[in-house]
């Protein structure tokens, strides 16, 4: 493995995914301000020395730390990184930061806050039940959608690193209520 990180784009790359589980390869060439071919031809090398791992989803190629033994690596599991691929994405993690902050809405409340289309919103809701992030509630008070696990969720934003704004405003409120 010795030389794989001492070509310093190899090294920048490897860092931005370290930093940043679960980016995409046009993100890391947005970021890097580098050619897509260029991150491309690093992550191969990066991929081939088992320092990093590719998950190919939804027609993205998202890239996460290699689960490992190395010093600040952050391991995700396969579960993790399918529920990160849906985070990084605008409507699903605004899905998120509601429930978060509201702990429980229904449909007509969820698309109330957001600017979205009822289907739209079904789809990103029926994603995020199949990943294990969102489920269904019915109870004597009516029915709609909420967390599975808020803490894992959580954690799971604050180890990927999510900017999304809505997140951190949401987010910040929330983690102090469930850590008092």
């Amino acid at each position: 493995m010795s030389g794989v990180l001492d070509v310093e784009t190899r090294r920048a790359i490897f860092e931005a995914i370290t930093a940043n589980p679960g980016l995409h390869l046009r993100e890391i060439s947005r970021r890097l301000s580098l050619k897509a071919s260029l991150v491309e031809y690093h992550a191969r090398a990066l991929l081939d020395k088992g320092l990093i791992v590719e998950v190919r989803q939804d027609g993205y190629r998202r890239f996460f730390p290699a689960d490992g033994p190395g010093e600040g690596m952050t391991a995700f599991s396969s579960r993790h990184r399918g529920m990160l691929h849906l985070l990084r994405q605008v409507v699903p993690v605004r899905i998120v930061s509601l429930l978060l902050e509201k702990e429980m809405m229904s449909h007509k409340q969820l698309l109330e806050e957001l600017d979205v289309s009822g289907s739209t919103l079904s789809y990103h809701l029926a994603r995020l039940r199949v990943s294990g992030i969102v489920m269904r509630y019915r109870d004597e008070g009516g029915k709609g959608f909420r967390l599975s696990d808020p803490k894992e969720i959580m954690w799971l934003m604050m180890r990927g690193k999510l900017e999304h704004a809505s997140v951190v405003d949401g987010f910040l409120s929330t983690f102090e209520e469930l850590h008092r």
